[in-house]
């Protein structure tokens, strides 16, 4: 992927610090802090052979790659886009890369507000009771401890547990070992955190008609990970 550097550089002025990179899909997200469990992030990808690019601000409740849908809320940045209609911008040369990323700086932490503004509360009231819920896993993993929460699992919820690890919900690069600590801590902690010691029973974690699982494990994932941003300060 081509060099970010003058807009890491721009947007760190505004409290932001690269959350991730990924070369692979050609994407760089920048995050910052907006209060304890809420993330100003802004996207930046880039298409055809690097010859063109899409820029968007998102407000999420967490801050890396396990933004997604339910957990984060994308709108365009048409205002920096040379081709508004389709929100994209032509790079012909290094010119036109240095003036995006000077459209991005100038634009991009106002439209976080914005959209912080419209959407945040919607947010945080759809996904409270699994970050609440999450954040009662994470004290149960500190209280039993890493190694020894999986010999609390019964042969039942083991099962569960395989049947749910078939579907695709890692986002965390070689972070299988994070999801699977989560699971586990549902599975010994859902009787007395949901009030259903079978609440795992049935569930999947990538499916649009029931998001409750995925954005428990998203967030613990995240946690566990120790994703940039959440030892940020408040902007």
């Amino acid at each position: 992927m081509m060099t970010t550097t003058p807009l890491e550089m721009n947007l760190s002025t505004h409290g932001f610090v690269v959350a991730y990179r990924d070369d692979e899909v050609n994407e760089i997200v920048f995050v910052r802090k907006r209060m304890g469990e809420a993330f100003d992030r802004v996207r930046l990808n880039f298409s055809d052979n690097e010859k063109a690019a899409s820029a968007g601000v998102e407000i999420s409740i967490v801050p890396g790659r396990t933004a997604l849908k339910s957990l984060c809320v994308h709108r365009c940045l048409i205002e920096v886009a040379t081709d508004a209609e389709r929100g994209i911008s032509q790079i012909h040369d290094d010119a036109s890369l240095r003036a995006l990323f000077a459209r991005i700086s100038e634009v991009a932490p106002s439209k976080c507000d914005i959209l912080a503004r419209d959407e945040l509360a919607r947010l945080l009231q759809e996904t409270s009771a699994g970050r609440n819920a999450a954040t009662k896993y994470l004290k149960l993993i500190e209280e039993f401890g890493v190694d020894t929460i999986v010999d609390r699992v019964t042969t039942s919820a083991q099962t569960e547990i395989a049947r749910i690890q078939q579907h695709r919900f890692v986002c965390i690069p070689n972070g299988e070992d994070y999801y699977s600590l989560a699971l586990q801590a549902i599975a010994v902690g859902c009787g007395q955190i949901e009030g259903d010691e079978n609440w795992l029973v049935g569930r999947d974690a990538d499916t649009s008609a029931d998001r409750e699982l995925m954005i428990r494990l998203q967030i613990m994932a995240s946690r566990l990970a120790v994703e940039t941003g959440w030892e940020l300060q408040v902007a």
